[in-house]
Protein backbone atom coordinates (compact mmCIF):
# COMPACT_ATOMS: atom_id res chain seq x y z
CA UNK A 1 0.00 0.00 0.00
CA UNK A 2 1.23 3.42 -0.50
CA UNK A 3 0.14 6.46 0.37
CA UNK A 4 0.88 10.33 0.17
CA UNK A 5 2.09 12.85 3.01
CA UNK A 6 2.07 16.69 2.35
CA UNK A 7 3.73 18.61 4.68
CA UNK A 8 2.07 21.74 4.45
CA UNK A 9 4.79 24.08 5.64
CA UNK A 10 8.85 23.50 5.75
CA UNK A 11 8.66 23.96 9.75
CA UNK A 12 6.50 20.37 10.39
CA UNK A 13 7.98 17.57 12.20
CA UNK A 14 6.50 14.67 9.96
CA UNK A 15 5.29 11.65 12.23
CA UNK A 16 7.55 8.84 11.77
CA UNK A 17 7.74 4.99 13.37
CA UNK A 18 9.70 5.01 16.47
CA UNK A 19 11.43 1.44 15.66
CA UNK A 20 11.79 -1.10 12.58
CA UNK A 21 9.11 -2.93 14.22
CA UNK A 22 6.79 -0.02 15.17
CA UNK A 23 3.09 -0.49 14.33
CA UNK A 24 1.92 2.97 14.82
CA UNK A 25 3.79 6.39 13.65
CA UNK A 26 4.24 9.21 16.64
CA UNK A 27 2.26 12.19 15.88
CA UNK A 28 4.07 15.14 17.65
CA UNK A 29 2.92 18.51 18.85
CA UNK A 30 3.77 21.22 16.39
CA UNK A 31 3.15 24.26 18.90
CA UNK A 32 3.32 24.62 22.82
CA UNK A 33 -0.15 24.58 24.40
CA UNK A 34 -1.71 24.20 27.75
CA UNK A 35 -4.57 21.64 28.20
CA UNK A 36 -6.96 22.36 30.98
CA UNK A 37 -8.87 19.59 33.06
CA UNK A 38 -11.68 18.54 30.97
CA UNK A 39 -10.71 20.91 27.89
CA UNK A 40 -10.45 19.06 24.69
CA UNK A 41 -7.75 20.89 22.27
CA UNK A 42 -7.60 20.16 18.39
CA UNK A 43 -3.98 19.95 17.84
CA UNK A 44 -3.01 20.76 14.12
CA UNK A 45 -0.17 18.56 12.48
CA UNK A 46 0.61 20.37 9.75
CA UNK A 47 0.17 17.31 7.29
CA UNK A 48 -2.46 16.12 5.03
CA UNK A 49 -2.61 12.30 3.46
CA UNK A 50 -3.66 10.68 0.43
CA UNK A 51 -4.70 6.48 1.36
CA UNK A 52 -6.13 4.76 -1.45
CA UNK A 53 -9.42 3.94 -1.17
CA UNK A 54 -10.08 0.83 1.21
CA UNK A 55 -7.58 2.24 3.62
CA UNK A 56 -8.19 4.36 6.81
CA UNK A 57 -5.52 6.42 9.37
CA UNK A 58 -6.80 5.34 12.48
CA UNK A 59 -5.21 8.07 15.38
CA UNK A 60 -5.09 6.13 18.86
CA UNK A 61 -4.05 7.67 22.67
CA UNK A 62 -0.63 7.10 23.46
CA UNK A 63 -0.24 5.05 26.72
CA UNK A 64 2.27 6.88 28.53
CA UNK A 65 -0.48 10.11 28.61
CA UNK A 66 -3.30 8.36 29.09
CA UNK A 67 -1.72 7.59 32.54
CA UNK A 68 -1.78 11.13 33.04
CA UNK A 69 -5.05 11.85 31.93
CA UNK A 70 -4.25 12.94 28.64
CA UNK A 71 -6.40 10.99 25.70
CA UNK A 72 -7.49 11.20 22.48
CA UNK A 73 -11.26 11.84 22.85
CA UNK A 74 -13.63 9.27 22.04
CA UNK A 75 -10.94 6.88 21.93
CA UNK A 76 -9.40 6.86 18.69
CA UNK A 77 -9.86 9.04 15.90
CA UNK A 78 -10.59 7.40 12.11
CA UNK A 79 -9.62 9.35 8.96
CA UNK A 80 -10.87 8.32 6.13
CA UNK A 81 -9.44 8.06 2.99
CA UNK A 82 -11.70 10.45 0.95
CA UNK A 83 -10.60 12.96 4.12
CA UNK A 84 -7.40 15.19 2.31
CA UNK A 85 -7.30 18.00 4.14
CA UNK A 86 -4.72 18.82 7.48
CA UNK A 87 -4.82 15.90 10.08
CA UNK A 88 -5.77 17.19 13.65
CA UNK A 89 -5.68 15.23 16.96
CA UNK A 90 -8.41 16.37 19.56
CA UNK A 91 -6.27 15.43 22.87
CA UNK A 92 -8.57 15.63 25.74
CA UNK A 93 -7.68 15.94 29.43
CA UNK A 94 -10.13 13.94 31.40
CA UNK A 95 -8.61 15.16 34.93
CA UNK A 96 -11.46 16.90 36.46
CA UNK A 97 -9.46 19.00 38.97
CA UNK A 98 -5.65 19.99 39.54
CA UNK A 99 -3.18 22.09 36.84
CA UNK A 100 -3.35 22.56 33.22
CA UNK A 101 -0.97 19.76 31.44
CA UNK A 102 1.36 21.50 29.46
CA UNK A 103 2.32 20.11 25.88
CA UNK A 104 5.53 21.07 24.04
CA UNK A 105 6.23 21.71 21.05
CA UNK A 106 7.83 18.38 19.99
CA UNK A 107 5.98 15.96 22.09
CA UNK A 108 4.74 12.68 21.07
CA UNK A 109 0.93 13.59 21.59
CA UNK A 110 -0.89 10.31 19.84
CA UNK A 111 0.26 7.25 17.32
CA UNK A 112 -1.43 6.78 14.14
CA UNK A 113 -1.82 3.74 12.11
CA UNK A 114 -3.19 2.35 9.20
CA UNK A 115 -5.90 0.02 8.46
CA UNK A 116 -7.04 -2.03 5.44
CA UNK A 117 -11.13 -2.34 4.94
CA UNK A 118 -13.78 -3.50 2.67
CA UNK A 119 -16.55 -2.17 2.15
CA UNK A 120 -19.32 -4.78 2.06
CA UNK A 121 -22.73 -4.77 0.19
CA UNK A 122 -25.58 -4.02 2.73
CA UNK A 123 -28.62 -5.51 2.43
CA UNK A 124 -31.47 -3.90 4.07
CA UNK A 125 -34.87 -5.43 4.98
CA UNK A 126 -37.67 -3.85 6.80
CA UNK A 127 -39.57 -6.27 9.07
CA UNK A 128 -37.55 -9.56 11.20
CA UNK A 129 -34.30 -10.32 11.34
CA UNK A 130 -33.32 -13.58 9.86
Amino acid sequence: TRLKMTLLNDKVTPPEYATEGSAAMDLVAQSDEYLYPGQTMMFAMGFALRMPLGTCAIIASRSGLGSNGIVVRQGIDIIDSDYHREIHVPLYNSCIEGPSYFVAKGDRIAQMFFQKFEIPDIEVQVGAFG
